[in-house]
């Protein structure tokens, strides 16, 4: 027998476009928050631990409803700040004007963070696909 409520949101998406309009809407809001809080955070260091954390949740949600996609989607949502481990010259180091933490601390640990909730989220998305079937 057929369940005949309907699907969320979530279920009826593909993993990887969910992914794909994270990672839009997170750089956006990486952008924006850095411009606000400019004034008092030089390095961008809040914008990036937001990154971050909103990351590690996007993958979490979207991981927990499809357990399968736990390969690709923390690589889709942390994508750009990857390539910024390539390009830019003081990822690792600081600026020789700027005295905080470098940028590259917050950015591992955000994506620590969205691989340690992507693990929790296939398996609490496997127990309850189990659980599901009778």
């Amino acid at each position: 027998m057929k369940a005949t409520g309907k699907k969320s949101f979530l279920a009826r998406t593909p993993s990887w476009l969910l992914a794909v309009l994270s990672l839009i809407i997170f750089t956006i809001v990486l952008f924006a928050v850095d411009e606000l809080v400019h004034s008092f955070d030089v390095g961008g260091i809040t914008a990036l631990a937001l990154f971050g954390v909103l990351s590690a949740a996007a993958c979490f949600f979207i991981i927990k409803q499809n357990p399968r996609s736990i390969w690709y989607v923390p690589l889709i949502i942390n994508s750009l700040l990857i390539y910024s481990t390539f390009v830019e010259p003081n990822f690792w180091r600081n600026p020789p004007d700027y005295y905080g933490i470098p940028m590259g601390v917050p950015v591992c640990c955000g994506w620590v963070l969205s691989i340690i909730t992507s693990i929790t989220g296939a398996r609490k998305g496997r127990k309850v696909a189990m659980s599901d079937n009778p």
